[in-house]
């Protein structure tokens, strides 16, 4: 591998990614600075946290699932019902991922190889467009759907009597508690509703196209804390979060007998779960449609020269870092500033002094305002 194909995979330093046009020359593209959006979305950009971290927790690789073995969450429904309502307030951290890449055909010798080379990956943290904390809608199963009710396959039984939500979730952290199994899991769920992926996905793909990039494009919306599990404090689900120990199962192949084995054994509570809604309808086409911040459309109009920009200088975060605000808010000072750099150079041109000869001006003078009568 040579060295210009070691940089292409070397995330981008954050100093960098700030100031990798902030110089002299001007950006690659030219653009118009995106329409400024009202004080009470500009607000909502930072209102964004993670979900507060809990005790005897840990995570899968993609940080998606968080597990607890925390043992007063199975000795207490009032801590469980306290912490499920805690977290519930709290949205998946939602992103958009843009990555472009092709492949080079390396010779040597008789022989060939194909490798990926990675031109750009960034994410874009949209979290925030979810809206404030608490805007989430805590829900449990109802009656009349099968799910994992303290069973080992979704059923319809045990259900509860009419409980309004909040009720209904403290019941079952009760039965939960109260149940007598010494494998068993309670599970928060957090989901995403009323996001128009696909309108998105077209936007930011033009916004690409423009800059001229001719490899693969892969833009993906992927999420993390998206559930919660509690384990009870037993020696199985002990080895079941362990890194090690799932590796080992992993790379034995182990897993195919064992974890057919942990589903059978495991008493699941699967019922609860909190719905963030990005709008009051999925189709951002609809003229009466409600968003909690933004539209999909207001926020492209935000980041679109941003995009570009990253596109054009090859931005890489790596998989664990995110395009900051403050790139967004630099672009826009790019943009503007060079706006302003080339009005101020036709203006110049406009009020250049006449250097014509004198005859030629009065000439003129008198073909633009005519002869006396």
């Amino acid at each position: 591998m040579n060295k210009n194909q070691n940089e292409s995979r070397r995330p981008t330093p954050h100093h960098e990614i700030l100031c990798d046009s902030a110089k002299d020359s001007p950006p690659l593209y030219q653009d118009l600075p995106s329409a400024p959006i009202n004080a009470e979305a500009a607000s909502n950009i930072r209102s964004w946290s993670l979900p507060p971290k809990l005790a005897w927790s840990s995570h899968n690789l993609s940080h998606s699932e968080i597990r607890t073995l925390a043992p007063h969450y199975s000795n207490n429904a009032d801590a469980l019902y306290g912490m499920i309502i805690e977290q519930a307030s709290y949205p998946p951290c939602y992103y958009v991922q843009i990555h472009g890449k092709h492949n080079e055909t390396q010779q040597s010798g008789a022989k060939q190889t194909k490798e990926e080379i990675t031109d750009f990956f960034f994410r874009i943290n949209i979290s925030h467009l979810l809206g404030p904390l608490g805007s989430g809608e805590l829900i449990s199963l109802p009656n009349n759907k099968r799910g994992y009710r303290g069973t080992r396959i979704p059923r319809l039984v045990p259900g509860l009597d009419d409980l309004e939500s909040r009720d209904a979730v403290f019941e079952w952290c009760q039965r939960y508690v109260d149940d007598a199994a010494k494998v068993k899991s309670f599970t928060l769920s957090r989901e995403v509703l009323n996001f128009d992926t696909n309108k998105l996905y077209q936007l930011i793909r033009s916004a690409i196209t423009d800059t001229n990039y001719c490899g693969q494009v892969y833009i993906t919306f992927p999420s993390t804390h998206c559930k919660l599990i509690v384990y009870s404090p037993c020696r199985v689900n002990a080895w079941r979060v362990n890194a090690w120990v799932r590796w080992f199962c992993y790379l034995s192949f182990l897993w195919v007998f064992i974890w057919p084995i942990l589903i059978f054994l495991t008493s699941r509570y699967e019922i609860v779960k909190s719905v963030f809604y990005y709008a009051d309808s999925p189709y951002s086409d609809d003229p009466n449609r409600a968003c909690q911040v933004m539209s999909e459309h207001e926020w492209f109009r935000m980041w679109q020269s941003s995009i570009k920009r990253a596109v054009s200088t090859k931005v890489n975060t790596g998989d664990d870092g995110v395009l900051p605000e403050e790139y967004r808010t630099t672009t826009e000072r790019l943009l503007t500033h060079s706006l302003e750099t080339n009005n101020l150079s036709e203006n110049i041109m406009n009020k250049r002094p006449d250097t014509r000869p004198f005859n030629s001006r009065f000439v003129s003078n008198i073909e633009r305002w005519g002869n006396d009568s």
